[in-house]
């Protein structure tokens, strides 16, 4: 059962690792963490298991006595909305997010703030394990309703956003849960072309994942045939987005966080930027350059979250698409408002989104690598790796996992809190010192994993 419960979610295969009697368990020990009476909104994303995973966490929450606002088939940012629009209330989205169909999940709020494993999963697991559950009589147990908030949520969404001018744009959903966006950006202005709009727990088309390459390509395609002057990408859930330019370009996530921070300096200048040690040094570079003050977290969509309402930030961001804006929004992860975010400034902008996109600094840089490594040695893998490093008198950072720095560029090591893997990143000032950062890093790495039985290729 550990496996499941994560450092900001629970997530696990339907019918090994997630069955309807633990979510039935969950249910009765979020409640038990809430004040009695308190009502928690729960939605549900497209997976086919999500109906019946959904119905037996709504018992468990009534059985200790949390009447249920059901909100249906949704979007995790709207769980959030719900959570804190209407009042403080606890929220749960049913959704393992990007990951395969055969997976399922809960992420656990209240008041808009998602539970890391420190404030409340960990409590969570516990409770579980043991048993320990706020007990009511039958006659006790509360209700639950069917609510419907997307539309005080497209409002809020909206107030305030504005375009210059007005735009075409491609929107993926990857048969997910956000289809309503095609709406709220024609409301806003925009002539809206949809790809795989229809919900489908099955995911026929691609995983709705706009982090992997290989998912973008049907929108890259589109958006040249259509001449559109940006395609945007959500993930299954809706909390994740990615960029497309109007040349059909992938726009690398930081570089889409750099005009989010351009924009949001311009208005809140001096202001604390929030972003995770993926990110690239281009970030510090410009936060820097716009006055801002950079500052660098772990990785981790609560823990992100976190840090922005504690350093009253206006904006946090992460290189997997996670975009937080802390003014004139309530600062969760919303793909959606950040879509709209986005579309603003390139409606505002004299140059084409491209432009805007090639002017902006860059580093060579992978993508996130990947390396499987069971989650009973991940951690200690990691630990290893540090103390080498460190024997070697290397500048570390180690919020999160190890992160060398050198003059030229740095790598990043850390474990996956997702799945049974390592995570890797490389950033240089060219190609050359890139491939060389990486390959003693691997090397390093490689003689590491030996010592756990467990290979780079595996």
């Amino acid at each position: 059962m550990k496996k499941i419960f994560r450092a900001y979610d629970i997530r696990g295969v339907y019918g090994e690792d997630l069955t309807p009697e633990l979510a039935l368990k969950i249910g009765m020990a979020f409640g038990s963490l809430l004040e009695p009476g308190l009502e928690v909104a729960v939605g549900r994303d497209v997976r086919l298991t999500g109906p019946v995973l959904q119905a037996a966490l709504t018992a468990g929450l009534t059985a200790v006595g949390c009447p249920v606002a059901d909100l249906g088939l949704t979007a995790t940012p709207i769980v959030y909305f719900a959570s804190i629009h209407y009042g403080a209330r606890g929220g749960v989205m049913v959704t393992a997010s990007h990951n395969p169909p055969q997976y399922n999940g809960f992420k656990l709020c209240r008041k808009g703030v998602s539970y890391s494993y420190e404030t409340g999963v960990g409590e969570v697991e516990r409770r579980v394990a043991e048993g320990r559950f706020r007990l009511q009589g039958w006659e006790q147990t509360a209700s639950a309703r069917k609510f419907n908030a997307l539309p005080d949520y497209k409002e809020t969404v909206l107030k305030g956003r504005k375009l210059e001018k007005p735009l075409k744009v491609v929107l993926d959903v990857g048969n997910g849960s956000c289809g309503f966006a095609g709406e709220i950006l024609e409301k806003l202005g925009c002539q809206v072309k949809m790809l795989y709009d229809k919900p489908d727990g099955r995911f026929p088309n691609h995983i709705p994942n706009p982090l992997l390459e290989e998912t973008l390509e049907d929108l890259k395609r589109a958006v040249v045939e259509w001449k559109a002057d940006l395609g945007i990408a959500f993930d299954g859930d809706g909390d994740r987005v990615g960029f497309v330019d109007d040349r059909g370009r992938t726009v690398q996530n930081d570089q889409a966080f750099i005009l989010y921070a351009r924009e949001v300096l311009g208005r809140y200048p001096g202001s604390k930027i929030i972003f995770n040690v993926l990110s690239s040094r281009t970030v510090v570079g410009e936060v820097e350059a716009l006055g801002g003050k950079p500052l660098m977290v772990r990785v981790g969509h609560s823990y992100v979250h976190e840090a922005l309402l504690e350093e009253n930030a206006p904006l946090a961001g992460e290189l997997s698409g996670h975009f937080y804006f802390g003014r004139e929004y309530y600062g969760y992860d919303d793909a959606v408002y950040a879509a709209v975010r986005m579309v603003e400034i390139v409606s505002k902008a004299e140059e084409k989104f491209s432009e805007l996109v090639d002017r902006l600094p860059k580093h060579a840089s992978s993508p996130e690598i990947r390396v499987k490594c069971p989650d009973e040695v991940k951690f200690k893998v990691v630990e290893a790796l540090k103390g080498k490093l460190a024997a070697q008198g290397l500048k570390l950072v180690t919020i999160d996992g190890v992160r060398v720095e050198t003059e030229g560029g740095w790598g990043l090591v850390r474990a996956s809190n997702t799945e049974p893997a390592l995570v890797l990143r490389f950033e240089a000032s060219t190609r050359e010192k890139l491939e060389e950062i990486k390959g003693w890093l691997l090397a390093e790495l490689k003689r590491t994993l030996k010592e756990f039985d467990v290979s780079l290729d595996s």
